[in-house]
């Protein structure tokens, strides 16, 4: 049975109520990782859980003595190596009449199932938030609006407590700087709730790269720094800034060209690589933003440049017509390859010859000259 629970990572254990005494199999031993002579006892083995866990084993137990119904719980365990994994415990209570005599069950280590299926878990609200922030932006292309929904699912993804969003720029040097789309509100004076609220419209420009922010700016790598105070690329706070913990910076790619970046930080227990891949499609939807933005801008500032040439055109035209009025001049324009001609009123009175809209008034103008004139400028 040993061998046989040793393959399947399955252990079993058995709980005498009556003597108080625990037998924990080989394999779950292992799964606590302890020693061959450790003795067992419902309290320390209670004690491997976690708070959280200890709750969940312990009210199990209780409900199976209450209402003999067994029971199939996950719960969070730190083993002997100080190692934290999840287990699933399966127990059944055994009575004699109507008193409980014993509890026994199986226990095996769920750790790999259990992150398998977060991630699975996390991907797909990574990908409902990416959505989300997708149809703000369609919806309302010409404003802040889904930086600040893709920031505020940013934090509750990886569970910050403040970040930012910002598009990557470069200075005349090739040097590069950062402007925010979308920062968390962590105003604590006036001065830097009223930096706030103008943040909010324009934006905030960061270019000290040395910095925790700086270091991904300027290597286009992610920067996880859990201990910050300790870390060589940090930068200061302000006075009164919250404390910074732990942080993670993601330079947003288009291609193999960084046209932003992310920023969070204060997540208890710190940041790690398998997080940054989790939040692949938010980060490729951030770079659409910052793509979407760009081509926004430029549009809106190529109908700037055509209205100002547009206005600039027609008091150019209002000048004209004023000095052709003043001068007593007429105007007239003739296609040589058509022969179709266009004329002012102050031709038609010239040559007198009615106006109508100025079309096709060439012809009669002509035969107005002086025969002996009148070839060369037909010629």
């Amino acid at each position: 049975m040993e061998e046989v629970s040793s393959l399947s990572g399955v252990g079993g254990w058995e709980l005498d109520l009556r003597g108080g005494a625990l037998w924990w199999s080989d394999e779950t031993r292992r799964i606590h990782e302890v020693d061959s002579d450790f003795t067992p006892t419902l309290q320390n083995a209670l004690d491997f859980y976690t708070p959280e866990g200890r709750a969940i084993v312990q009210r199990a137990i209780d409900e199976a003595k209450l209402t003999r119904r067994p029971y199939d719980i996950e719960a969070e365990l730190i083993t002997a190596k100080g190692r934290t994994i999840w287990v699933r415990s399966r127990g059944r209570a055994e009575f004699e009449g109507d008193q409980v005599v014993r509890l026994l069950g199986s226990f095996q280590d769920v750790t790999e199932a259990r992150r398998r299926h977060d991630a699975e878990a996390f991907r797909a609200r990574v990908a409902e938030a990416a959505a989300i922030v997708q149809s703000a932006f369609l919806n309302d292309s010409g404003s802040k609006r889904a930086f600040v929904i893709a920031l505020d699912a940013l934090n509750r993804l990886t569970e910050s407590a403040f970040g930012f969003i910002g598009e990557a720029l470069f200075d005349e040097t090739g040097a590069p700087f950062l402007q925010t789309h979308a920062i968390t509100d962590i105003a604590w004076d006036e001065h830097t709730r009223s930096l706030y609220d103008r943040c909010q419209a324009e934006g905030l420009t960061f270019r000290n790269l040395d910095t925790l922010f700086g270091a991904s700016l300027k290597t286009r790598a992610p920067v996880i720094a859990n201990d910050p105070p300790s870390d060589d690329r940090r930068g200061g706070l302000p006075p009164g800034h919250p404390p910074l913990t732990a942080f993670m910076g993601v330079p947003v790619m288009a291609g193999d060209e960084m046209v932003g970046m992310i920023g969070v930080a204060n997540r208890a227990g710190g940041y790690d690589e398998a997080l940054i891949d989790g939040l692949n499609p938010l980060l490729r939807t951030s770079a659409d933003l910052i793509a979407y933005r760009r081509q926004f801008q430029a549009r809106e500032a190529a109908e700037r440049a055509l209205d100002r040439t547009r206005a600039r055109l027609a008091e150019m035209a209002e000048r004209l017509s004023l000095a052709v009025e003043a001068s007593n001049l007429g105007v007239w324009e003739l296609n040589p390859d058509t022969l179709e001609s266009w004329s002012d009123r102050r031709v038609a009175e010239l040559f007198g010859i009615p106006f109508t809209d100025g079309h096709d008034s060439f012809g009669p103008a002509v035969l107005k000259f002086h025969p002996e004139d009148r070839d060369a400028v037909v010629a």
